[in-house]
């Protein structure tokens, strides 16, 4: 059984702009982290692991972070996400990359994006997906899932109010493949 989480995001940066979106869960899963930076950066990643990192587009505003946890889950990461996928297009939102582990880069990805910390978020690198999507220039979202043994995990990050929308993608490289300063 699935129920729709509606989030209303409210960002101000010359007037008030509200936005929602709906997000089909399970009905039993529980927000283990719900935070917002009125003004923040977020690298939304648009493309999988490759030799210089993972192409990300550096999107400004109101940066909403959540979790949830869904306890004694028997779906599959790609169970849980479609239906968020098509929430967020029913909305008007238009993906903008979506991948599974082995298409997302593994490890690399996984440790090339911004996610949450123990307990808050957890990640099994055998077996996670992950979806970004754009609603104009305004709005972008990052969805991260994956579980273990006895519950799924799923991260959504929200950007509102964008400021730079038209900013190229970029490659992100990892701290270790940095060259270091002298």
């Amino acid at each position: 059984m699935m129920r729709a989480f509606a989030f209303a995001v409210v960002a101000s940066c010359v007037g008030t702009v509200a936005t929602a979106f709906d997000l089909a869960l399970p009905d039993h899963a529980r927000v283990v982290t719900d935070q917002a930076v009125q003004l923040g950066s977020y690298r939304l990643p648009v493309g999988r692991w490759g030799d210089t990192g993972v192409p990300q587009v550096v999107v400004e505003g109101l940066v909403h972070h959540r979790s949830f946890r869904i306890d004694g889950e028997s779906a599959t990461s790609l169970q849980i996400l479609v239906p968020i996928r098509e929430n967020l297009r029913e909305q008007g939102f238009d993906i903008a990359f979506e991948c599974d582990t082995r298409d997302c880069g593994g490890f690399d990805f996984r440790f090339g994006i911004e996610v949450l910390p123990a307990p808050e978020m957890y990640v099994n690198l055998r077996d996670f997906r992950f979806l970004s999507a754009r609603r104009g220039k305004a709005e972008a979202a990052g969805v991260l899932i994956s579980g273990s043994s006895d519950a799924m995990f799923m991260q959504v990050v929200t950007v509102t109010g964008i400021m730079n929308a038209d900013v190229a993608p970029q490659s992100i490289v990892p701290m270790d493949q940095r060259p270091t300063m002298h």
